[in-house]
């Protein structure tokens, strides 16, 4: 830690420990990447190298044609069969590589590739943003746990918003305390470190069924290195180093004993003093109406908005203790994972 006046300033590095998924918003269809089945491994086109080939070869009406076709999709065979390219031309289009050994297979039909969230430079990266959108989940679920008495609806402003600035109102975001924590984007990651991932929705159960698109990930085992840092002249120890931790091994802890039990999805990955970050890990990881309301009056609450949807079958949530009734998983190794587990350091 360095301490620069009211700053204290740390590293944080985070452990992962199953697949996490930041999204850019970009998604790439079928026909916007090269399979190779043989390598277990998905290549991804540059779109603006592939359409300057395109026009200069005078190939676009051909590759309308090929988008527009209900076979199955195979860029790399179009190029090359149907359009002359050499295996130089095709392989100079490709931006990067990612190992698809979990997500896809030879005789099954290609997925949508959700992307990750890339810098400028085109090299995978963490925001500090949605780290520090964890660290509150975290820490509210430590503030609630603290507050015996709490009633009424739920309140973020309640638990945050407590610095009382002259002239503005409680609900500004002028007056959450975690405008005194600055977390920076990670160091970039490598394309060595990511991998494809699928995804699957998992009964109460353990009954496992695919959805029809993968996405980019950081794969286990990978270390993502941020800084953090605490403004003291705001935070006045209200949130220290050693608070943020408790309140991660705190939601470790509340996650396990409360949503997984419900659960028949065969994981062998442990939470302890793990965030939950990024896309696809599902409603527990984000919400905090079970730690408020606790959880029978949670369960009711959430069953009810969840019959919002319709032919979901959510009407049996109560039934079955848990709602929603599925959990968000993925593989790795061939194993059975929730996304975005990530074991926390601050130094």
């Amino acid at each position: 830690m360095i301490q620069l006046e009211h700053l204290q300033v740390y590293d944080l590095t985070l452990t992962v420990k199953t697949p996490i998924f930041v999204g850019s918003g970009t998604c790439y269809c079928k026909h916007e990447y090269m399979y190779d089945s043989w390598n277990q491994k998905v290549y991804i086109v540059n779109q603006d190298a592939l359409f300057t080939l395109l026009l200069e070869r005078d190939l676009i009406d051909r590759y309308e044609n090929f988008i527009l076709r209900k076979d199955k999709k195979n860029l790399h065979s179009f190029l090359k069969t149907e359009c002359g390219c050499s295996e130089d031309d095709i392989h100079s289009l490709v931006q990067y590589s990612l190992s698809a050994q979990d997500a896809l297979k030879a005789k099954e039909s290609l997925k949508e590739i959700h992307a990750f969230q890339r810098n400028a430079d085109g090299r995978a990266y963490i925001s500090g943003s949605s780290v520090k959108g964890a660290l509150r989940t975290v820490y509210l679920l430590h503030c609630i746990l603290a507050d015996k008495g709490r009633h009424g609806e739920f309140s973020e402003p309640k638990y945050l918003h407590t610095l009382s600035c002259k002239g503005q109102k409680k609900e500004d975001a002028l007056n959450s305390i975690f405008r005194g924590i600055q977390i920076s984007d990670s160091i970039p990651i490598g394309d060595d470190s990511m991998i494809l991932a699928g995804k699957y929705d998992i009964s109460t159960k353990g009954t496992e069924k695919k959805v029809n698109v993968c996405r980019e990930c950081v794969k286990p085992g990978h270390r993502i290195h941020m800084k953090l840092t605490l403004d003291q002249s705001i935070l006045k120890d209200k949130i220290t180093k050693e608070i943020l931790l408790e309140s991660i091994g705190e939601f470790s802890e509340y996650y396990q004993k409360t949503y997984v039990p419900h659960f028949e999805a065969p994981s062998t990955q442990t939470m302890q003093n793990c965030l939950i970050l990024g896309g696809g890990a599902g409603f527990f990881s984000k919400t905090l109406t079970y730690p408020y309301y606790g959880e029978q009056e949670g369960l009711k609450r959430v069953a009810e908005n969840m019959c919002h949807f319709r032919n979901h079958h959510h009407e049996q949530d109560k039934i079955l203790g848990i709602s929603p009734h599925m959990m968000k998983y993925t593989k790795f190794g061939g194993k059975l994972y929730p996304f975005g587990l990530c074991e926390v350091d601050i130094e």
